[in-house]
């Protein structure tokens, strides 16, 4: 995926790894919006146009990461998703229909080549 001109959702309930992502990707030329959990995320993928999201696994309370990638795939199938977690987590998600998984402690560079890929 070209990052430059993609728009891309970032769910996640910790502000810094937040942040964190917004700076970077914002510097390849993507269009970010961020949620502090997957109903918040939901709300801006029916409003806006979303190309990729990026989703942490637990977000309490409320549904977790895995959760939100089988309600997406199932309404919006055209949207990419990555689910990171600091658990490793591959297997469930690939069976829930994650196009790519990432443990945490990834580095930046991994995320964006592991974006670039799909």
């Amino acid at each position: 995926m070209e990052i430059k001109g993609a728009s891309i959702l970032i769910v996640d309930d910790e502000e810094s790894i937040r942040q964190v992502m917004v700076d970077f990707f914002t510097i390849f030329g993507a269009e970010i919006f961020t949620a502090v959990n997957s109903d918040a995320a939901l709300d801006i993928i029916k409003e806006e146009k979303v190309d990729l999201i990026i989703s942490d696994q637990d977000m309490p309370p409320g549904p977790s990461g895995i959760e939100l990638l089988v309600e997406v795939k199932q309404y919006y199938k055209h949207i990419v998703f990555i689910l990171i977690s600091a658990y490793n987590l591959k297997k469930e998600a690939e069976m829930a229909g994650a196009d790519a998984f990432l443990q945490k402690r990834f580095s930046l560079s991994k995320l964006k080549e592991a974006v670039e890929k799909l």
